[in-house]
Parts: C-alpha cells; sequence; structure tokens
C-alpha cells in the first residue's frame, strides 16, 4: 500500500532566507524484491512573515535558483521535518506534564 501526505513548516533557503515550505511527501507500494522508496517534494515556497505565518509564493526565478543551491531541496525538507518533529515531541511533553499536574 503507498502512503502520501502534504505538510508545511518552516526552513531557510539560500544561506538563511526565512520561508515556508509546502511539501508533499509518501512511501511507494513495496515490490517483492524490497520494501517501497520513502519521497518527498516541495510543491511550493511562500516567504514567512516576520510573525512566522506564510505569505505569499515565492518566484518562480528565485525557486529554481533555491534548488540549484540545495540540490532538490534536501536540506529544506530535512528543516521542515525536523521542526514538525520536535513541535510533536513538545506537544506530547506538555501533554504529559498537564496530565502529571491533574492526578
Amino acid at each position: 500500500m503507498s502512503l502520501h501526505g502534504t505538510c508545511e513548516g518552516p526552513g531557510t533557503i539560500l544561506g538563511g532566507l526565512p520561508v515556508i515550505a509546502v511539501i508533499d511527501f509518501g512511501k511507494d507500494e513495496d515490490t517483492p524484491i524490497g520494501p517501497g522508496e520513502y519521497w518527498s517534494e516541495v510543491r511550493s515556497l511562500h516567504w514567512r512573515k516576520r510573525d512566522g505565518t506564510k505569505g505569499a509564493e515565492i518566484p518562480d526565478h528565485i525557486v529554481e535558483r533555491a534548488e540549484k543551491y540545495d540540490y532538490a531541496f534536501c536540506d529544506l525538507c530535512e528543516q521542515v521535518f525536523d521542526h514538525l518533529a520536535h513541535q510533536d515531541w513538545l506537544a506530547k511533553q506538555i501533554a504529559a506534564r498537564n496530565s502529571g499536574l491533574s492526578s
């Protein structure tokens, strides 16, 4: 069974420009000779506003330059996935602490 989804989160391109990336990700179906491959690709890039929210979409010529700088946006995808994993961990820590306080 193949799985896929979309996420978005903060990252940087071209050595530090703050962006919000919308990323498609998934896992292809397993084959008789091995497990399916995991994949991710940037669907769109948006400027990150000062308050951390998603702004206007970044023009194609900047996206193309950034993709050459960061091959296939590997670093950007890793930044977004790390951020989302940390947010998930933090939410679990807060929930565990709050459940301990209510006991």
